[in-house]
C-alpha cells in the first residue's frame, strides 16, 4: 500500500477512534492479484464486468473529499 496513503488513513484512524486494520507492507505488494480475484469472483456471480464510467486513474490523494 502506498505509504502516504498509508500515513493518511493511521491520521484518520487516531482522530476518528476508528480501529484501523492494516497488513504488514510485505503483504501489500501486488494489488492487481486482488482486483483479478474480485473481478473473477464478479463474473462468476454474473455480475456486470462493465467499467464504470466514472473512473479516474489520475486522481490525487489531496483531490478525495
Amino acid at each position: 500500500m502506498n505509504k502516504r496513503l498509508r500515513g493518511k488513513l493511521e491520521q484518520l484512524s487516531s482522530t476518528s477512534g476508528i480501529p484501523l486494520l492494516l497488513c504488514p507492507p510485505a503483504y501489500c505488494t501486488d494489488n492487481a492479484a486482488m482486483i483479478a480475484g474480485a473481478a473473477c469472483e464478479k463474473m462468476r456471480l454474473g455480475l456486470s464486468g462493465e467499467e464504470p464510467s466514472d473512473v479516474n486513474p489520475n486522481l490525487k490523494l489531496a483531490d478525495w473529499e
